[in-house]
C-alpha cells in the first residue's frame, strides 16, 4: 500500500497509529479504540479522523491471525495469537456484553 499510495498512506496513516500511541500514554484507562479522545488527538494533528483506509487492496499481502477461543459468561470469543500472548503476560480481557473475564476455552488434546 505505501508503494502504490506514497505521501497520502503515509499522511493518513502514521497519525492514525501514533494517536493510538498519544491517547494510550495520556488516558491509561479504558477508552474506545477510535473514540473522542483518538479523534480529538487526530484532529491536534490535522489528520481526518477516519477509522478505515479507502484503499484498494487487491494483490496487497494480507495476513491471516490464528484465533483462539476464549469463553466469558455469555459467548465464545475468537482472539488473535497477539491478545493470546497478551494474556499470557498478565493482560486481561473482558466481554463487552457480561463483563466477565475472558478464559480460555478447554481443548481438546
Amino acid at each position: 500500500l505505501l508503494e502504490k499510495y506514497g505521501d497520502s498512506f503515509i499522511r493518513q496513516t502514521v497519525p492514525h497509529e501514533v494517536a493510538h500511541v498519544v491517547v494510550s500514554a495520556l488516558f491509561p484507562y479504558r477508552t474506545a479504540p477510535h473514540g473522542q479522545e483518538w479523534r480529538s488527538v487526530m484532529a491536534f494533528f490535522d489528520a481526518e479522523p477516519k477509522r478505515c483506509h479507502s484503499y484498494q487492496i487487491d494483490g496487497a499481502d494480507g495476513r491471516q491471525l490464528a484465533r483462539f477461543s476464549y469463553r466469558c459468561g455469555c459467548r465464545v470469543h475468537q482472539l488473535t495469537a497477539i491478545r493470546r500472548n497478551r494474556i499470557a503476560r498478565g493482560q486481561r480481557y473482558y466481554c463487552r456484553h457480561c463483563r466477565a473475564l475472558l478464559i480460555p476455552e478447554k481443548t481438546m488434546d
